[in-house]
C-alpha cells in the first residue's frame, strides 16, 4: 500500500481547528508507537522517532507526545517508573 493509499482525511474525525482524530490510529497502535518510541529514546537508537512518523503519516511531536504518555502512566500500571 502506498503512503497515499493508507490514510484519507475521511478516516478521521476534526475536534475543533487543534487536531483531527484519526480512526485508523487505533489504541494498539497508538501503543506499539509510543512503546517502540520509548525503547528508542531510552536505549539511543537514533532515526528511530523519524521512521515512526514517516510510517504512520504523523508527526515526531506526536510520537514523543504518545511515549511521554506512556512514561506517566506507567507507574500507575507497573507500580515503578523508568530510570
Amino acid at each position: 500500500m502506498s503512503p497515499s493509499t493508507k490514510y484519507r482525511i475521511s478516516d478521521s474525525v476534526k475536534f475543533g481547528n487543534k487536531f483531527i482524530r484519526r480512526l485508523d490510529l487505533t489504541p494498539s497502535k497508538r501503543l506499539h508507537i509510543a512503546i517502540t518510541a520509548l525503547y528508542a529514546m531510552k536505549t539511543g537508537q537514533w532515526g528511530v522517532i523519524s521512521n515512526i512518523a514517516g510510517q504512520f503519516i504523523i508527526s515526531r511531536t506526536f510520537v514523543y507526545m504518545l511515549a511521554a504518555t506512556l512514561t506517566e502512566t506507567e507507574s500507575l500500571i507497573f507500580g515503578t517508573t523508568f530510570q
